[in-house]
């Protein structure tokens, strides 16, 4: 299949391996046998992408936990350190991946202006590193990630946001990737997305 790339297609070279899983607590002890937090689904670069087939009775709910695990495998194709990338930035792009399943686009826009409107919404750091984000945080993670990348998808378009996401899994920061790649500073990025939500 097709990935997402910056300039021209990218295509992956392989069959993506799918493991379905009966149970929760069977999925959380193939990732570590500690992991304790709820899902539904699962992927690392170069690993098969992981899902529990009970917790997914439709097929649309089965589709779109797929898509959102493929949007991580497209996004760990663009380069080795993608997995470095702020978690928001990987769970936001997994979620635009899968929004055209369960219409959870929209869902994620008024739910971060909502936020925004009661001064509820997160400082990216706080959202940024997997096991540093608090509990109370983790939702926003993929929530605020979702609208932030709909918004960088809309305002520079696909070409932008793909060379964006490149940049950071070629080992660039967040900042050297919005600088190179969007012409602007993160700083200004997010007032800007911040601004947006009032309108």
């Amino acid at each position: 299949g097709s990935a997402i790339g910056s300039h021209s297609p990218l295509t992956i070279g392989r069959v993506q391996e799918i493991k379905l899983y009966s149970s929760m607590a069977h999925l959380q002890q193939s990732i570590y046998l500690s992991y304790t937090d709820g899902l539904s689904g699962w992927n690392e670069p170069d690993e098969s992408i992981k899902m529990i087939a009970s917790a997914h009775p439709d097929k649309e709910g089965m589709t779109s936990v797929l898509a959102h695990e493929y949007g991580h495998v497209c996004t760990f194709e663009l380069g080795p350190r993608a997995n470095d990338a702020p978690w928001w930035v990987l769970e936001g792009v997994a979620e635009l991946s899968s929004e055209s399943y369960d219409d959870n686009g929209q869902f994620a826009q008024r739910a971060v202006r909502r936020l925004a409107k009661n001064g509820r919404l997160r400082d990216w750091a706080s959202l940024s590193d997997f096991h540093n984000t608090k509990q109370a945080d983790m939702q926003m993670v993929y929530t605020q990630g979702h609208a932030m990348l709909g918004y960088i998808s809309e305002r520079f378009g696909r070409s932008g946001r793909n060379a964006w996401l490149r940049a950071m899994a070629q080992g660039a920061s967040l900042e050297d990737a919005t600088t190179s790649a969007l012409s602007t500073t993160f700083t200004e990025l997010d007032e800007a997305w911040r601004a947006s939500l009032k309108n």
